[in-house]
């Protein structure tokens, strides 16, 4: 069965994710280190899938600024992105001798009218992490049997983990998405994405 399409529509009202599969693709001819995951080997039926999963999950974090490219659009904008009010990393800069006097507005917050490039960046490098899992759900409490493993030894057959409450959690287990939009984040806790 067919993945359902891409609609990339910039805060459209049946928007599914924040880049089409050719602008991944695109990323991802730039992006060094690609052994697994995002390769020619991969369909693109599951590419799609894993793009439109990880716009899934980005969509539920709770973002800084408002929804929409205006009040009236934040009503019926599908995504959580365009958002106003949301603020770049230069909005805490140190103010330089001419703008001091004056608040530069475009350099402080991201345009309402664009999905700036840490959302499409993180949408891509989740769908990455996805792709990396396999058959493996990247976001179940009891994935990946490995994860967390602080030592093992093979030949006296020693494994172990770290405590649960130190395990990373939700985004916090994809340091490179994290990363990207950390700073966008109402809090630095991530919205929990593990499911039992």
């Amino acid at each position: 069965m067919a993945p359902p399409a891409i609609v990339a529509t910039v805060g459209g009202a049946t928007s599914n994710c924040y880049l089409t599969l050719a602008a991944a693709e695109t990323y991802f001819t730039a992006r060094p280190f690609l052994s697994t995951g995002w390769t020619a080997l991969e369909s693109n039926d599951n590419k799609t899938v894993a793009l439109l999963f990880a716009a899934q999950v980005l969509d539920e974090q709770r973002w800084l600024g408002n929804k929409g490219m205006t009040a009236a659009v934040a009503t019926t904008q599908a995504l959580a992105w365009p958002r106003r009010w949301a603020p770049t990393l230069e909005f805490d800069a140190p103010p330089d001798f001419i703008a001091e006097y004056f608040i530069d507005l475009t350099v402080a917050y991201y345009s309402s009218l664009a999905i700036p490039a840490p959302i499409w960046k993180a949408t891509c490098e989740l769908a990455h992490e996805i792709l990396k899992a396999g058959t493996t759900d990247p976001f179940a409490a009891s994935g990946d049997p490995n994860r967390d493993l602080r030592s093992k030894s093979v030949d006296v057959l020693s494994w172990e983990w770290l405590a649960p409450q130190l395990r990373a959690q939700g985004l916090g287990r994809f340091p490179s998405v994290l990363a990207l939009i950390g700073p966008l984040l109402r809090s630095a806790c991530a919205r929990t994405w593990d499911r039992a």
